[in-house]
């Protein structure tokens, strides 16, 4: 039974998904290739995360790129609308309101995306010395050539 089901689920799939071969020949096309894959031309938003103090203090907390096409939900875009709330819930951030904004905007391509955010994350650094607070990734150039330093490579 369960290859029965398996052979009728790969006939299924076959039908209805393009060959490896003409995927890779056509690598950039928006259906084929997954939206975290630098190739992914699709348009991007740039976006801050950030808090609010109760005396009206506005810091950032990182900064976000997501693709476009997300524009579906109640207030814009599910990526940085479903990390508000997991922000809100700890316990370090309970007597701050968090809220993000689009800083930018019909970005071409995921690369094109990341450059933008990584300038934002080296102004942040350059402007403070340390980078947003829940920025994970990408890691400040200065801060990348000073553990080169510190690790004498």
């Amino acid at each position: 039974m369960v290859a029965g089901v398996l052979s009728i689920s790969l006939v299924w799939w076959m039908g209805t998904h393009k060959t490896l071969e003409d995927a890779h020949n056509r690598s950039t096309d928006s259906e084929l290739v997954h939206g975290n894959d630098d190739r992914n031309n699709r348009l991007h938003i740039v976006y801050e995360i950030f808090a609010v103090s109760p005396a009206g203090k506005s810091f950032t907390l990182k900064y976000g790129i997501s693709g476009q096409n997300n524009f579906i939900t109640k207030y814009g875009n599910p990526r940085p609308e479903y990390q508000v709330p997991y922000y809100q819930n700890m316990t370090k951030y309970k007597d701050v309101q968090i809220s993000y904004k689009i800083l930018r905007e019909n970005i071409p391509g995921r690369v094109e995306a990341k450059k933008i955010e990584r300038e934002l994350i080296n102004k942040y650094f350059s402007r403070y010395g340390y980078q947003p607070p829940e920025q994970l990734r990408p890691v400040p150039e200065m801060l990348k050539q000073l553990k080169k330093v510190i690790n004498g490579k």
